[in-house]
């Protein structure tokens, strides 16, 4: 088959081309141009373009330059549309991670650093580890609390600050410079979905270095003591009318002495054939915790005294108060705890003679029990103590030395 194209149709078909090559050159210059057109406009009116791509870069002689941008002038806000239809329910979220108790951890290793800055002014950073029913776990997540200052004699000092889920510090600026008392930490920290306290408390002497990091002694309620007294700043002699300790009976023979101490300067003694008892009325607390370091002399030296010749007693009112919580050492080396269901004095630790014996008693107002331990050791179980009933607070601390015949005595030191 034989075909055949008319020359006006070719014509037209080139001439459609040729419009299209050049539609296409213009645009491919005004996007390079940024939507400008340029031109030269003969005297006659007929413009030529300019620029990349075309035979001139700039005007002939008498032939004006004109530019233009195809884009018009911002028109007029128009009116809003109507409200779009609601779109399609989107994918349910990830829902929030709920961690079961038995991930949930608990404080161990607990430390108070000490930090100096320079010019007596000194950080110090509480320290702690995690651990669940599975091990260790990372201690991720935030703190917040208090690191508090109690002064042997004096007011509490708090410091508050937030930490990480690892530590808390806090700026005690000259606060340690002379101090003795007890450190005490009060602080929370959230891990997962959990908010964890961490608590603890350590003793400071007169004569600690300060340096270093050191173990906290652990809590398992307010660790605030009715007592604190290291009787480094009393005279020597009987204990009567100094720091507020007073006689209940025998009181004078309590001495204060400068040979064999915990810590310090001081303690005092008693090695006198008499019942004696002395007492102080401190701050009254529901909740805490009362320690004293105790060391016997000689104990195969005492007369026999059933209920124990050494005592430790904490009082609602005074020595003789019908609500009080009791810890005594025996001649035979037992420790024990007063049980009122029983009407006796019931066993629960062991100390050495002639050593010195850290011995505690806590107390909670929850149930209104108390547990004791001696040097650190396990806790008793939380047991009902006398006149429990009728308990609000304790406020007094009494110590006792019994030695009916025989030789021998007692120490005490730093009550916290």
């Amino acid at each position: 088959m034989n075909m055949k194209i008319s020359t006006s149709k070719l014509s037209i078909a080139l001439f459609g081309i040729g419009v299209l090559a050049v539609s296409s050159l213009l645009w491919t210059y005004i996007q390079a141009n940024n939507g400008e057109i340029t031109v030269c406009v003969k005297e006659n009116g007929a413009m030529y373009l300019i620029g990349e791509g075309f035979k001139r870069t700039e005007c002939k002689d008498k032939h004006k330059l004109l530019s233009w941008n195809i884009q018009g002038p911002q028109g007029e806000k128009g009116e809003k549309g109507d409200q779009g239809e609601s779109g399609p329910q989107g994918p349910p979220g990830i829902p929030a991670i709920v961690l079961p108790e038995n991930l949930k951890p608990t404080p161990i290793n607990k430390q108070f650093c000490f930090i100096p800055t320079g010019s007596g002014l000194r950080d110090i950073t509480a320290k702690w580890g995690l651990q669940n029913e599975f091990g260790a776990v990372p201690a991720h997540g935030i703190s917040w609390g208090s690191i508090h200052l109690v002064p042997a004699n004096g007011s509490k000092m708090s410091f508050t600050a937030n930490g990480t889920g690892s530590e808390l510090t806090v700026d005690v600026g000259s606060a340690l410079v002379g101090f003795e008392g007890t450190v005490e930490l009060d602080a929370n920290i959230f891990w997962g979905n959990f908010i964890i306290p961490v608590t603890g408390s350590k003793l400071l002497t007169i004569d600690f270095d300060g340096r270093g990091c050191h173990l906290m002694e652990d809590s398992g309620v307010s660790i605030a003591a009715i007592v604190s007294d290291t009787f480094n700043s009393y005279l020597s002699g009987s204990i009567i009318g100094q720091g507020g300790w007073v006689d209940r009976v025998n009181g004078n023979n309590f001495i204060v002495q400068d040979t064999t101490v915990f810590e310090g300067a001081t303690a005092i003694h008693n090695n006198t054939q008499a019942d004696s008892v002395i007492a102080k009325i401190g701050s009254p607390f529901s909740d805490g915790r009362q320690a004293v370091y105790i060391k016997t002399e000689n104990r195969d030296s005492w007369g026999d005294y059933p209920d124990g010749n050494v005592q430790m007693r904490i009082s609602k009112g005074g020595w003789d108060s019908s609500t009080m919580a009791s810890v005594t050492f025996k001649k035979d080396g037992n420790v024990a705890y007063y049980d009122p269901a029983l009407d006796t004095y019931t066993n629960f630790g062991i100390y050495n003679d002639n050593e010195w014996t850290l011995v505690e008693v806590e107390w909670r107002s929850s149930d209104r029990t108390a547990r004791y331990r001696v040097n650190n050791g396990t806790w008793t179980d939380w047991l009902t103590f006398k006149g429990a009933s009728s308990f609000t607070n304790f406020d007094n601390v009494g110590l006792a030395f019994v030695l009916p015949s025989g030789s021998g005595g007692v120490y005490f030191d730093t009550l916290h």
